[in-house]
């Protein structure tokens, strides 16, 4: 998401020469505004401008550029997820697309579809007995995604097995229509043209390739779903037709989630990470049990100096390393290089790591401080909840304060206290976010594991394994 909170400006950006009219409105733009608005200006002068010019807290139309948030994307190339991130089935359904790299247009214009045929339902069954699942696969295909929920080891279909039914339908529909979400990824919206939009009724004639540009609803319907829905003459009516449904629930959804398009870097929405709750509760875990307690050693926190727990190299070493199974970092200058060391560093056998820019902070991401020989520090962001940051780091000469988005949790026997806040944007930290350098060379500031959905489950594992609630 953006993390400068960008909802109540909007630039207008004229001319090719630089120069810049900022206009600002007072309705947020939705997501699909913002692609369009977005089309029409140049990003990369407008960022540079911006940058140089005004830090203050304005509507960024550029914000997901040319990647998987904004309209229009190109190919989607996002690693599978190996578990789900929501509070319901609509929001794991939405946060796996904009996993994968769909826009959010094409992840409200499949959905439109899913809700109409099963209501996100991974084991419903037509009430003709032919199709079943997310999208009610029928005869072959049927056939091919139960044989796929077997190998899976799923022979009976419960509720507690829905979410593990659930990721093995949508890997097994992404590895199907790879190349029809490729093409479902370039509409920029998701309204369409319902009366040509039949893939097998009276418009035969006009089957998928002539979707294309239609929509992102209506090209899902054709390449993807294939159902038998017709165009009749409510669908001139609004709220009847049927496949004027599915653009209804397609517009629900791009309204519902597609506002918050940026949220964890990946487009998920609502709840990313952990809450300020739980991130004060594995502080406490950390300060009392882990570190105060016995049950992490040095080597754990991947420490070098060997000074103890107390240091903010320390804590966030436990979370990337002993949590997440980042790589240790064996530098002397550890603070400022962690978010190198880990990036460069990842191996097969480890979460892999990616530089991220504050513009797009995730959950997790590891963000470090300073310069070789002035301040060093390092911090790790846990968690993006309702527009806000989980930001934690072992606490540097603050005054020991607790408020309500403020929690100060004791020391650890060799240093600081440990700190959780709840802020707006990161420089509501105190702390200025540049890259650190070595040697002359520009270090990554910011390093977040590339699987968000691997990341979370590991931190829920953990936090399961030592009753951290």
């Amino acid at each position: 998401m953006s993390l400068k909170l960008l909802k109540t400006k909007r630039f207008l950006i004229l001319g090719i020469s630089g120069l810049f009219l900022i206009q600002a409105i007072l309705a947020p733009l939705s997501a699909h505004a913002q692609s369009s608005e977005a089309s029409s200006i140049n990003c990369g002068e407008f960022n540079d401008f911006t940058s140089r010019n005004d830090d203050r807290a304005f509507h960024n139309p550029c914000i997901g550029g040319s990647g998987a948030c904004s309209a229009g994307a190109g190919s989607p190339s996002g690693p599978a997820p190996t578990s789900l991130v929501g509070e319901s089935n609509p929001e794991r359904v939405w946060n796996y697309f904009v996993a994968r790299g769909l826009s959010p247009v094409a992840a409200a214009g499949s959905m439109g579809n899913i809700e109409k045929e099963s209501g996100f339902n991974p084991w419903i069954v037509e009430s003709t007995g032919v199709g079943f699942g997310l999208i009610q696969w029928s005869f072959e295909r049927r056939t091919a995604v139960e044989a796929a929920l077997r190998a899976a080891g799923i022979t009976s279909y419960t509720d507690a097995n829905e979410q593990e039914g659930l990721l093995i339908q949508l890997n097994y529909l992404w590895d199907e229509q790879t190349e029809a979400f490729t093409l479902l990824n370039a509409e920029t919206t998701v309204e369409g043209n319902t009366a040509i939009a039949s893939y097998n009724g009276r418009f035969s004639h006009q089957r998928a390739e002539s979707q294309v540009g239609n929509g992102s609803t209506m090209l899902f319907h054709a390449l993807i779903e294939r159902s038998g829905d017709v165009p009749t003459e409510a669908d001139r009516i609004p709220n009847y037709g049927v496949l004027t449904h599915r653009i209804d629930s397609a517009k629900k959804y791009l309204e519902l989630y597609g506002g918050n398009s940026s949220t964890g870097g990946q487009c998920s929405v609502g709840q990313g990470g952990l809450t300020f709750d739980q991130a004060k509760a594995l502080m406490d875990w950390y300060i009392e049990q882990g570190a105060g307690g016995g049950q992490l050693t040095i080597s754990d926190v991947c420490n070098p100096w060997g000074t103890g727990f107390g240091e903010c190299y320390a804590w966030a070493s436990f979370i990337s390393h002993y949590i997440l199974g980042g790589a240790c970092e064996s530098n002397s200058w550890s603070a400022p290089g962690i978010a190198h060391s880990l990036i460069n560093n990842a191996s097969e056998s480890n979460t892999k790591w990616q530089e991220v820019k504050e513009e797009n902070l995730q959950p997790f991401t590891v963000i470090s401080h300073g310069d070789m020989t002035g301040d060093q520090h390092v911090m790790v962001v846990l968690g993006i909840q309702d527009g806000e940051i989980i930001f934690t780091d072992l606490n540097v000469g603050s005054p020991l304060e607790d408020s309500d988005g403020r929690y100060i949790r004791g020391g650890t026997g060799g240093g600081n206290p440990g700190r959780v806040l709840r802020v707006k944007t990161l420089a509501e930290t105190g702390f200025n976010f540049i890259p650190p350098t070595a040697n002359g060379q520009s270090l990554p500031a910011m390093a977040a594991p590339v699987d968000g959905a691997k990341a979370l489950s590991d931190m829920q594992a953990f936090m399961q394994e030592k009753g951290i609630n």
